[in-house]
């Protein structure tokens, strides 16, 4: 989970930069997406080509609810995206 990374070392780096110092005070504290698989990375670039990134993770959460795996634990579902 990438918030879990430690971010330290890219700030220090990055922040010597001075074309990406503006970049990363505006975005500080934001972690990168990662996803388990690249099958799931390719879907997400389709889902979110020119429409909301809102719109893009509701089509995300049908697809994956309507095809994918669930796992029941302490009775909460948990969602993983198609084989």
């Amino acid at each position: 989970m990438s918030l879990d990374d430690d971010l330290k070392l890219f700030y220090k780096h990055g922040l010597k930069d001075n074309a990406f110092k503006p970049v990363i005070k505006e975005l500080y504290g934001l972690h990168q997406v990662k996803f388990l698989t690249p099958f799931e990375a390719a879907g997400w670039v389709v889902l979110s080509q020119r429409i909301s990134m809102k719109a893009a993770h509701t089509m995300k959460e049908w697809l994956i609810q309507s095809v994918g795996d669930n796992i029941n634990i302490d009775g909460v579902d948990y969602w993983t995206s198609p084989r």
